[in-house]
C-alpha cells in the first residue's frame, strides 16, 4: 500500500514492493549531517561529560548510534528479502556493560 509519493506503507518485514533508492539515500545522508552538527564543535570535555540523556554522555550517544547502524547493515539482506533479522543480544552490551 503506497502512502505519499515514494513512500510504501507495509509490515515492517514484508518485501517492499517499491523503494525510491536516491530518496531513501538523501534521506539517510541528511539525517548523519544533522546528527554530527548535533555535537560539532563541542570540547572534548562537554563530548564525555556524562548527563545529556540521564548517565549518558555524547560521546555514548555517538556510540550507540553508530553501533546500531552497523548492525542494522548486517541484517539488511534479511530485511530486504522480507525475513525478521535475529538479534541475540544488544552489540553495546560489550561496549558499554553498565547499561546493558
Amino acid at each position: 500500500m503506497r502512502g505519499e509519493r515514494g513512500s510504501l506503507q507495509s509490515h515492517p518485514f514484508e518485501k517492499p514492493e517499491y523503494v525510491d533508492k536516491q530518496q531513501l539515500l538523501r534521506r539517510l545522508d541528511k539525517a548523519w549531517v544533522a546528527f554530527k552538527d548535533s555535537y560539532a564543535g563541542l570540547s572534548e570535555s562537554d563530548v564525555l561529560e556524562p548527563g545529556v540523556t540521564k548517565t549518558w554522555s555524547v560521546r555514548d550517544i555517538i556510540a550507540h548510534v553508530t553501533t546500531w547502524e552497523e548492525e542494522a547493515l548486517k541484517h539488511l539482506p534479511a530485511i530486504l528479502e522480507g525475513r525478521r533479522p535475529r538479534f541475540t543480544r544488544s552489540p553495546m552490551a560489550a561496549l558499554m556493560p553498565s547499561m546493558y
